[in-house]
């Protein structure tokens, strides 16, 4: 059978041939040089925080490099070298050897375990160098552990797999090139499909190490491991039966063959229980929903408290709940519904006499209990048991609860919802750790789940090490921690750990901060004296109170330091996420998800080192505070997206990107405190916070690509509000949809009754019903006394009516009218929808911001001028569309103030006149009109643009520059009427262009204008351009080149070509993102005339073809 002594001489006797193999030799060179140089590139001096946060990141980063190397090694090397065996002439296979071909194979497996091996232990003794430079713990353990589970099962399976392909296909060449296919699908997503079963190098799913708890899912990582080390094992085993050597029987073939065949089932086996438990999840969360929707409409009472008394033992809870019930409905409950975790066994209920009948099905408590409409009763929970987590986020859709992806790392973090165990608790009130009245899931979605509020009171048992958090006033009670809460709350939520705990008291709150070690990243972010930790609360405190009118709605605020093993998911209806409770922020530990990090005390001392005499500690500290605010707690967040190993590797973690942001404050002054419900008008609660919460000038500015609202504006074109509701293709972008409600509805309103008015009301209504749920009926009432309008008769238009207004604006101008300051314009509402439109105006004297000036409700067909009073004359005026169809839905003017000897204008003209949108002396030919062309190789237009022909490109596309031939777009600053489009490319030289033709009904001179958009000066930092344009008519061809002067605005023209027009001249623009420039005066006769914009120029420099005018020069 086996002969281990034949085998040692074979190992040694094949690792000496690997080492005086060339390829092997030039490709460990490569993998030992390439492997430090990649890793300092992902994770060297500019990495990001998340990228070196913990302390597995770097053995773990180079594991994957490490697993790409070998693959390479094995696919040129060593799968080809061990396959030559199959294929040698005659006589070399009839060779008699004392061996037989399983101690050959596995000799010649063993040099190459060896000698890969030793390649990693080289690469690990770099990295352990490495790591000396970061202030992260070093755990041998780690670095064992990744290369025992991570590194040699990917070894073995590359082996196994490159040997069934060598033995498989006859030519040497076709199964490299198929070996490399199989390697380029698995880099681009095929590790990623089937829950990640077959992704041999462990890119997708959670492997990471928790300071706190250790491996984040080492059951499922360990088993899918093992599916990948079986299946190279059992490929190895086919591979010593395929060598075709007459020194073995048939017999040892077979042997072979059996223990081949027994690994990979074995193998195939443990995936179908990998693959089976993500199945059974699914099967599990289908169920909870059905439960949900079949009772969601009955018994429903109300919760007015809950008194929790919790205990834990063998990580089992043990619950005590007394609620306090009523019945909100106009009739009589025959029995009560509600929901539970179903791995909470309820073991009896006590009503106010006797024990209460009940049934528990999954996630359903059905008490057999009748209760009088607007009467209460008193009921007393005893259940205990664990905690089910696939209860969590019903909501969201399975592929997305499965997606390991749920952070902008390349690391794949935990995926746990809830944690529960002796030693670390975790649960929110996703998880119904305790009974809901509620249902936990609507089909319609978490925006039109049901909410209410109640009061708390929570007694939990811990043992004297741990540390207990709550919502509420904290008292300790010998082994028990007593929370209290003033207020009623949406949830509570309790974790239990070894935690350390500091407070601070400012203004009437409690500050708290939870964490685990007082020298690790989290505390240290924070570490600060009291001065200085109280004026940055104070600074945030204001900036809050400034832009919700309001002051922090609750008592304290606590900072609690988390597992990387929890993760959440970003709120449907709005910012935030499950991190985000009443009076808790859960964090990552050591800020994980953060791009970067600034150490408080260590920032202190570096700038007291060199600028001590003007160093103000307290300046300082309450200047970090604020940061770490507005960096990490905003409703928006600049991060970089989500990527996987190669797009790290490929330099794209470097393009920010905005987004909601899980850790948004927003909820804690909006959704946390109360709000809106009505069956005729789901997510009526939604689209008010919408109003309260968002800034909706922070997005104003000339922007190139279409705005992330485009798709649910097109959307609203034909659907109505409600029906978006309804359509689940409509889910994804839902959010986007009450983005541009919201902010028709407040500009609106604003319209009609002011803006300080209706914001005044808005903070008076929250604040006299804090933490109810009202209904929209009772709101109405109040907002018809108060203001003397029927609110709901807008509701219905807002929810019923599809369709969008479309508006073209022309001659805006700002005039001085005695002492007073007018924005002028006209518009048109093109549509038969109405539509409003509001006006803003930015004064760089006065900083950045953006003041808002007041909104214009136009009919559908009306055109009118419009005169807004300005307080100042401003640089800059802003004029935004909302909810239209026009694209951008923005317009940006930079204009002067005019003086005029006349009356103040009117605030509203109707005009009469046909709105033109341009003189009748010229002719325009715009992207939007017949007369425009791209003119491109069909191959190029058809390959290249195929995928993104009913696309736009994104400002991101001219960044990344990987678009292919003319990218169409869209512009503030691009002319046009509803649309103001534009074509962009990269300079290649090549044969394609744009052309535009125009017909010409009256000879003469004409000037010939052409708009173009700075590109270059947007995307490229640079003054560099050169646009290469040439104007035909009959027999005149004229060559136009048009260039950067000396000056940024300046531009240089000349023309050649044609001996009558060889003038050169220098144009000033008055706007380097966008600007009309002259290109010459022609003679021109009656009939066609082209343009043509070529692709030359600097080349990899970005051009825009936009639209030319023909403008005739009137003789004197």
């Amino acid at each position: 059978m086996i002969d281990m002594g034949y085998i040692k001489q074979i190992t040694f006797y094949e690792v000496k041939m690997l080492f005086r193999n060339n390829v092997f030799i030039i490709l460990s060179i490569f993998t030992i040089l390439g492997l430090p140089v990649c890793q300092y590139f992902v994770q060297g001096r500019f990495a990001f925080h998340y990228l070196i946060a913990l302390p597995c990141a770097l053995p773990l980063v180079n594991a994957f490099l490490f697993n790409m190397f070998q693959s390479l090694i094995v696919i040129f090397v060593v799968g080809n070298n061990i396959s030559d065996e199959k294929h040698l002439d005659t006589l070399a296979a009839l060779r008699v050897r004392r061996y037989g071909n399983g101690d050959y194979l596995i000799g010649k497996l063993g040099a190459v375990l060896i000698v890969i091996s030793l390649l990693n232990l080289t690469g690990l003794l770099f990295l352990v160098g490495f790591h000396i430079f970061f202030e992260i713990p070093f755990s041998v353990k780690i670095y064992l552990f990744y290369w025992i589970t991570l590194t040699f099962p990917a070894l073995l399976f590359a082996l196994g797999v490159s040997l069934g392909v060598y033995s498989f296909v006859r030519v040497s060449f076709g199964g490299l090139v198929l070996l490399m296919l199989l390697l380029l699908l698995d880099v681009l997503g095929l590790s990623s499909q089937m829950n990640g079963v077959l992704d041999y190098r462990a890119t997708e799913i959670p492997n990471v190490f928790s300071q706190i708890l250790g491996h984040v899912g080492l059951g499922r990582y360990l088993l899918q491991r093992s599916v990948i080390l079986f299946i190279g094992l059992g490929c190895i085993a086919f591979a010593v039966a395929g060598i075709p050597r007459i020194d073995d029987s048939s017999r040892v073939v077979i042997y072979w063959k059996i223990i081949g065949i027994v690994t990979i089932l074995l193998g195939c086996g443990l995936g179908f229980v990998y693959s089976g438990f993500f199945y059974l999840d699914r099967q599990k969360r289908q169920q909870y929903r059905e439960s949900c929707c079949q009772y969601r409409n009955c018994g429903n009472v109300k919760i007015l408290s809950h008194s929790i008394r919790c205990s834990q033992a063998d990580g089992q809870l043990v619950l005590i709940d007394t609620l306090l019930l009523e019945n909100v409905k106009d009739r009589v409950l025959g029995e009560m519904i509600f929901y539970l975790n179903p791995s909470l066994k309820v073991s009896r209920i006590e009503g106010e006499e006797e024990n209460i009948r009940y049934e528990q099905e999954g996630i359903v408590v059905k008490v057999n209990e009748s209760l009088e409409s607007k009467k209460q009763k008193r009921l007393i929970f005893h259940y205990s048991g664990g905690i089910d987590e696939r209860v969590c986020y019903l909501y969201k859709d399975d592929s997305v609860s499965e997606k390991t992806v749920w952070s902008n790392s390349l690391l794949r973090y935990g995926k746990h919802a809830v944690l529960l165990s002796n030693d670390y608790t975790f649960l929110i009130p996703e998880c119904l750790w305790y009974p809901e009245s509620c249902s936990p899931f609507h089909p319609g979605g978490e925006l039109l789940k049901e909410r209410t509020f109640t009061r708390f009171r929570l007694m939990v048992r811990h043992r004297e090490e741990q540390n207990v958090i709550s919502q509420g006033y904290r008292e300790l009670d010998g082994d028990y921690a007593c929370f209290t809460n003033d207020y009623p709350l949406a949830g509570i939520s309790l974790c239990v750990g070894k935690y350390e705990r500091e407070k601070i008291h400012v203004d009437g709150s409690d500050f708290e901060v939870y964490f685990f070690d007082r020298e690790g990243v989290f505390f240290q972010t924070v570490e600060g004296s009291v001065e200085g930790l109280v004026a940055g609360i104070r600074e945030i405190k204001r900036k809050l109170t400034e832009k919700y009118g309001c002051d922090y709605p609750f008592t304290k605020l606590a900072l609690v330091e988390i597992p990387i093993a929890l993760c959440t998911y970003l709120s449907d209806v709005g910012n935030g996420s499950g991190f985000v409770q009443p009076e808790l922020l859960f964090i990552p530990e050591s800020w994980c998800k953060s791009s970067s990090v600034t150490l408080l005390q260590k920032q202190l001392e570096d700038l007291q080192k060199h600028h001590s005499q003007w160093i103000d500690r307290t300046t300082i500290e309450a200047t970090s505070i604020y940061a770490l605010y507005a960096k990490n707690f905003q409703d928006e967040i600049d991060e970089f997206p989500s990527m996987g190993f190669v797009d790290c590797l490929l330099g794209k973690q470097w393009l920010l990107a905005t987004g909601k942001n899980p850790l948004s404050l927003a909820s804690m002054y909006t959704s946390n405190t109360g709000g809106l419900f009505s069956d005729k008008f789901p997510g009526i609660d939604v689209v008010v916070n919408r109003i309260e919460r968002e800034n909706f000038r922070k997005e104003l500015s000339g922007t190139i690509g279409p705005s992330k609202t485009l798709k649910a504006s097109r959307y609203l074109g034909e659907h109505s509000l409600r029906q978006a509701f309804e359509d689940p293709d409509a889910s994804d972008f839902l959010d986007e949809l009450l983005k541009l409600k919201s902010r028709y509805f407040r500009q609106y309103i604003s319209a009609l009754i002011g803006r300080d008015a209706f914001e005044i009301f808005l903070l008076k209504w929250r604040q006299e019903n804090r933490f109810e749920m009202v209904d929209f009926f009772q709101f109405a009432v109040e907002f018809q006394q108060y203001f003397n309008f029927d609110i709901v008769k807008m509701m219905q238009v807002l929810y019923d009516e599809p369709g969008v207004p479309s508006f073209l604006i022309q001659n805006v101008c700002q005039q001085l009218v005695k002492d007073s300051v007018f924005l002028i314009f006209d518009v048109h509402n093109t549509s038969t929808i109405e539509g409003v439109i509001t006006c803003y105006t930015r004064v760089f004297e006065h900083g950045t911001d953006v003041r808002e000036v007041g909104s214009v409700i136009l009919r559908g067909g009306e055109y009118v001028r419009v005169a807004m009073p300005l307080e100042y004359v401003c640089d800059e005026a802003f004029i935004r569309t909302n909810l239209s169809a026009n694209l951008p839905e923005d317009y940006v003017f930079s204009i002067k103030p005019e003086k005029v000897c006349v009356e103040s204008p009117p605030r509203r003209l109707f005009l009469d006149s046909v709105f033109k949108e341009q003189k009748s002396d010229e002719i325009i030919v715009d992207d939007e009109d017949a007369g425009f062309q791209v003119i491109e190789s069909k191959a190029r237009s058809f390959f290249g643009n195929s995928l993104k022909r009913n696309e736009l490109g994104t400002a991101a596309d001219f960044v990344k520059g990987e678009f292919q031939g003319w990218l169409r777009s869209v512009c503030t600053y691009a002319y046009g009427g509803v649309v103001r489009g534009f074509y962009g490319k990269r300079v290649g030289n090549s044969t394609a262009r744009i052309q535009w033709t125009a017909t010409i009904l009256d000879e003469g001179k004409y000037e010939v204008w052409v708009h173009q958009i700075g590109l270059h000066k947007w995307f490229q930092q640079t003054d560099s351009l050169i646009y290469y344009y040439s104007l035909e008519q009959g027999t005149m061809s004229v060559d136009i080149k048009v260039e950067n002067g000396k000056k940024s605005l300046d531009r240089f023209v000349s023309l050649s070509g044609d001996d009558r027009y060889k003038d050169d001249f220098v144009y000033r623009m008055t706007n380097y993102y966008a600007d009309w420039i002259p290109i010459g005066i022609y003679d021109l006769t009656k009939g066609p005339v082209c343009l043509s914009l070529h692709d030359k120029g600097i080349r990899g420099g970005l051009i825009s073809a936009d639209a030319v005018k023909w403008v005739k020069v009137q003789e004197r």
